[in-house]
């Protein structure tokens, strides 16, 4: 009898120590998505009218965790979820970060910060004068379009 008795508490024990973690743990969760830390969106709601906020320059991100990846998806299942779509970028859906998707047919393409790419071009300015006609010349209007945070056209 008296094994019977510990075997119960022990369960008990055990029952009411999950029951605690999956309380803190359920609660940790849903405030993370009060304060839409961890949330994952998928589809987002497009900017469209508002063009004051369109023409924000677009912050650099400095970041690139967990946050920047659910972003980063976000976008590309929102893209892809309009027909004819090409390229969107996060001032698209109400984010000031200089992040771009696009997809041209040929697989997703993930930008993030238009630097990278002016050092890119600038890069291959110095190979065309040395001689290498395969590279691409500095496009201003391109850039622009980064900096501002929006996809190229």
């Amino acid at each position: 009898m008296f094994k019977k008795c510990v075997v119960f508490i022990v369960f008990f024990i055990l029952f009411i120590f999950g029951v605690i973690l999956y309380s803190k743990f359920a609660l940790h969760n849903k405030a993370n998505i009060v304060k839409g830390v961890e949330k994952r969106m998928g589809e987002r709601n497009i900017v469209k009218n508002d063009f004051a906020f369109l023409h924000k320059k677009s912050k650099i991100v400095e970041d690139f965790n967990e946050n920047l990846n659910v972003l980063l998806d976000d976008m590309a299942e929102t893209l892809h979820s309009k027909k004819g779509a090409v390229g969107l970028a996060a001032v698209q859906v109400g984010i000031l970060k200089r992040v771009v998707v696009i997809d041209v047919g040929e697989g997703l393409i993930e930008l993030v910060n238009p630097e990278i790419q002016r050092k890119a071009f600038e890069d291959q300015l110095k190979a065309k004068e040395q001689g290498d006609d395969e590279t691409m010349d500095l496009d201003e209007d391109y850039l622009l379009a980064m900096e501002q945070g929006m996809p190229p056209i």
